[in-house]
């Protein structure tokens, strides 16, 4: 039981790493938290009904805090999507009328997540498979690599969005009897595999309340605090709102799945 149970703490301090780097709970640590949980649950011999009691309180009342802050953020956010979606016409006109890297890149940005999004990013699409044409492979390759990098170091939904246009459009551009080489370079370089791992890292415009990494996990915390969950959950909660106050990590919050860690060593000592 005891070795469970460090096991558990170890995988949720894992957790709690990796969302403070990544700003992600990965989909192996919260499947792998959950499976210890319930293994700690049945050792404790929990009929199935504590184990729901336990396990559900916490998600559920996180589902529906996600719920009211998307609600909230997007009737506050109208006014600035509608201004959003005019500006994104306006600069694929301008991207039209002289089309260049830095014009066709600019746009892109506010094309990202706009309401004409499918039929302004074809128009952009063309834009760019012409450009393409007067660059070599090479040069198409860093490029595509540079782009990559910085939808990478920004972890943003408009970059990664920018990255996948311009690599999507570079492989169009290039005639079919020449791709295979290019491919090969951009499967060298790990290209494809970045572009493919990055939507689960990017912080945008579309997260508006909780992440759904913090609600999948809630549910193994919570059934781990056993009995002493509401308890817990209230000195984790004083916690994390001195800690906001003292404690600053740039303009960034803590993770919540951080303070569910802490709530998780509390929990450990009081079984003991």
């Amino acid at each position: 039981m005891i070795l469970l149970e460090i096991l558990f703490l170890l995988a949720m301090t894992y957790a709690a790493v990796c969302d403070w780097k990544d700003r992600i709970v990965y989909t192996k640590t919260w499947i792998a938290a959950s499976i210890i949980s319930l293994s700690i649950a049945l050792l404790k011999g929990y009929s199935i009904h504590k184990m729901l009691a336990y396990s559900l309180w916490f998600c559920l009342f996180l589902i529906i805090m996600d719920i009211v802050c998307t609600i909230i953020y997007k009737i506050k956010d109208r006014p600035f999507l509608v201004n959003r979606n005019l500006n994104a016409v306006e600069a694929v006109e301008k991207a039209e009328d002289n089309p260049t890297q830095e014009n066709i890149d600019m746009a892109r940005g506010f094309v990202f997540d706009s309401g004409n999004e499918k039929i302004l990013s074809s128009r952009l699409d063309k834009l760019q498979q012409e450009l393409n044409k007067f660059i070599s492979q090479i040069e198409l390759v860093n490029r595509c690599s540079e782009k990559v990098a910085l939808a990478e170091i920004s972890n943003t939904g408009a970059d990664l969005y920018t990255a996948g246009a311009f690599l999507s459009c570079s492989t169009k551009s290039i005639p079919k009897k020449f791709r295979r080489n290019f491919y090969r370079r951009i499967k060298k370089l790990g290209l494809y595999r970045k572009i493919k791992e990055l939507p689960d890292k990017i912080v945008d415009e579309k997260c508006y309340g909780i992440g759904w990494g913090d609600i999948k996990i809630s549910p193994a915390v919570t059934l781990f605090y056993g009995s002493h969950g509401a308890f817990i959950m209230l000195l984790v909660l004083i916690l994390s709102l001195l800690s906001q106050r003292f404690i600053k990590q740039d303009d960034d919050s803590i993770p919540l799945v951080t303070y569910m860690a802490i709530g998780c060593v509390i929990a450990f000592f009081i079984n003991l």
